[in-house]
């Protein structure tokens, strides 16, 4: 009972009928649970793909004068993550197929309000600023 009033609580509270969030209930209980086979992740200038055997970081592109890039780690033969694969050439596939499972996730779940790849604003401080200007103008702003 507590349970379904926090996950009640939880949905009211975001807002976000279309959250991919699952709840981990029936692991806590003992019953049968099924893992996903990805996690998603986001941080500012930095969204990210976590499968079994690979971890694919899609950096922010839209500055002009704060180029990043992406990264991409295999994660069978590089567990401890200490060789990027990406734009190397070899897995070429691998790359698209990552870049369209991150790009086709935010597409779906991102909050327009707060997303920051599409000149949206932050729900705290950010220490990015200056990037979020570059691409969007000088009239971009926090939220503070």
């Amino acid at each position: 009972m507590v349970v379904k009033n926090i996950r009640q609580s939880i949905d009211v509270e975001t807002g976000n009928p279309n959250s991919p969030s699952r709840s981990f209930a029936p692991l806590l209980r003992a019953k049968k649970y099924i893992p996903r086979d990805a996690i998603y992740m986001e941080q500012e200038e930095t969204r990210a793909v976590r499968t079994e055997n690979w971890l694919y970081m899609r950096r922010f592109k839209a500055s002009r004068t704060h180029p990043l890039e992406d990264e991409m780690y295999d994660l069978s033969n590089d567990p401890q993550e200490k060789r990027n694969v990406f734009g190397t050439g070899q897995y070429p596939d691998i790359e698209r197929a990552l870049a369209d499972q991150v790009d086709d996730y935010f597409r779906k779940y991102a909050d327009k309000k707060y997303d920051l790849w599409n000149a949206g604003t932050t729900k705290s401080n950010t220490d990015k600023a200056y990037l979020w200007k570059d691409a969007w103008g000088e009239s971009w702003q926090p939220v503070y």
